[in-house]
């Protein structure tokens, strides 16, 4: 039984295409993925031009649906690593950005293991924290409010005691 090789993909992520370029490190071989912003969609098309011969590697940058595209994936044995932008190493004087050389880059500093992954929270954590955001926001709107009442109020001369 041979060994497979192993296929770093690095993956862009937006709202109307997921770019992803897959890169075997030993090789050089390097080859360009698109296909819709689907999760299904993806799974498929990476098993399709890699689950036979090589084993997936995937990262792609933390956005807003990071963390479930990331589970997704690991749901159907594919390996996959969220990086946060901030510890992607930036080249000086590099200025084009496409979602093509984004994930092109990715792949290849991912393959070159660069990249530093995330913690990727459970589905019961990232609950907790949407909420707890939600309630700060809130009270922050809040307080904003009654800030703008009581301006207005003293704008108009009424006493207006909390």
């Amino acid at each position: 039984m041979s060994v497979k090789k192993i296929v770093n993909v690095g993956l862009d992520v937006d709202n109307t295409a997921f770019n992803g370029t897959g890169l075997v490190l030993e090789t050089g071989e390097c080859l360009e993925i698109k296909c819709k912003p689907d999760h299904d969609v993806l799974r498929k098309k990476l098993n399709e031009l890699f689950k036979d011969q090589y084993t997936i590697r995937l990262c792609c940058e933390s956005c807003y649906i990071g963390y479930s595209l990331c589970r997704f994936l690991r749901k159907h044995g594919i390996h996959c690593d969220v990086i946060a932008p901030s510890l992607i190493p930036v080249k000086t004087g590099t200025r084009v950005k496409t979602d093509r050389l984004d994930a092109a880059k990715l792949a290849e500093y991912y393959a070159k293991s660069l990249l530093t992954p995330i913690y990727i929270p459970d589905e019961t954590d990232e609950e907790v924290r949407d909420i707890l955001r939600s309630r700060n926001f809130l009270v922050r709107q809040r307080k904003m409010l009654k800030t703008h009442i009581l301006s207005a109020c003293k704008r108009y001369d009424i006493s207006f005691q909390d």
